[in-house]
């Protein structure tokens, strides 16, 4: 009975935080990429992302099937950890100048000319 009534409500929450960060996530792609370069690098991000996903993923389910307490402690000490990051971000807005210069050496390494 739990699953019927928590399985679609977990899906549709799945759905939604997916469906903004995705957008989030691209439309910072397309900010700090030249535009001759974009389709390279959502590529590295899809890959990226997909492995990042994939990996962890994996790395939940062993530790649901060792401990379910453990699992959400390390899972909230990971999002915690994150904070530190939030903030200095918008303190010294370091990401906007750092973004554009990844940006272009992703561009250069991809793009370099023999």
């Amino acid at each position: 009975m739990q699953l019927l009534v928590f399985g679609p409500v977990g899906t549709t929450l799945l759905g939604f935080g997916m469906g903004m960060q995705e957008t989030i996530m691209r439309t910072t792609v397309a900010d700090i990429s030249l535009i001759y370069g974009r389709s390279s690098c959502y590529r590295l991000f899809n890959i990226s992302f997909g492995l990042a996903f994939f990996i962890g993923s994996a790395i939940a389910g062993y530790m649901y099937d060792y401990s379910i307490s453990v699992l959400m402690i390390a899972l909230a000490a990971i999002e915690l950890s994150s904070i530190p990051f939030f903030i200095l971000n918008e303190e010294n807005e370091i990401y906007s100048i750092k973004s554009k210069i990844i940006g272009v050496a992703a561009h250069n390494l991809l793009y370099k000319n023999p």
